[in-house]
């Protein structure tokens, strides 16, 4: 009879525990990328208009999912990959991918994105090789149109830019110089 009592019990707690797993889960996917930004003290402009799906788990990892890679234009120009991807935390996104900056010329991956605490109104990007932008937060008050890319004709350019010269532009904006298209070739 105890065995019986301790099997139903059992059997009991691990359906509630189920049952309260999935719907946590499923609550946090109720979520848009745009409610998930806001709650991290994040602006909702970090990502444009059209995110058609996201998921969010629980240690603040994301991914989020456009139909197509396309720009936008704010003080700079992104790039969003179709599949975005990185770690929530307040004030931050960390190990970023799917998102690039122009950065004289060249698309620069953004590595992570941070906002000052307390806000101080500027918006900080972790830019690939070192280098760090910083932004006016107001820029990124709303998601922003997105153009769609299809096969952009600078992409070639892009490649040799990459090739020929980004590492000793970086370098030359790590340092504090300012750089031309004539440094790069």
């Amino acid at each position: 009879m105890i065995n019986k009592t301790l099997s139903k019990t059992h059997i009991t707690l691990t359906l509630w525990l189920l049952i309260t797993s999935l719907t946590m889960s499923s609550s946090l996917n109720t979520v848009s990328i745009y409610d998930a930004l806001a709650s991290h003290g994040l602006p909702i402009g970090l990502l444009p208009k059209g995110v058609k799906a996201f998921t969010l788990q629980e240690d603040g990892r994301f991914e989020a999912h456009l139909d197509q890679v396309c720009r936008s234009k704010l003080d700079n120009q992104f790039e969003y990959k179709k599949d975005i991807s990185g770690r929530l935390t307040y004030g931050r996104v960390g190990n970023l991918t799917g998102m690039e900056s122009l950065e004289l010329f060249v698309w620069v991956s953004v590595n992570g994105i941070r906002v000052d605490i307390p806000n101080s109104g500027r918006i900080h990007f972790d830019l690939e090789k070192g280098v760090h932008k910083e932004l006016s937060v107001s820029l990124f008050e709303t998601p922003a149109d997105c153009v769609a890319v299809s096969n952009p004709p600078s992409l070639e350019l892009d490649r040799l830019l990459t090739i020929k010269g980004v590492d000793r532009v970086i370098e030359y904006r790590r340092l504090g110089h300012k750089t031309s298209r004539k440094d790069v070739m």
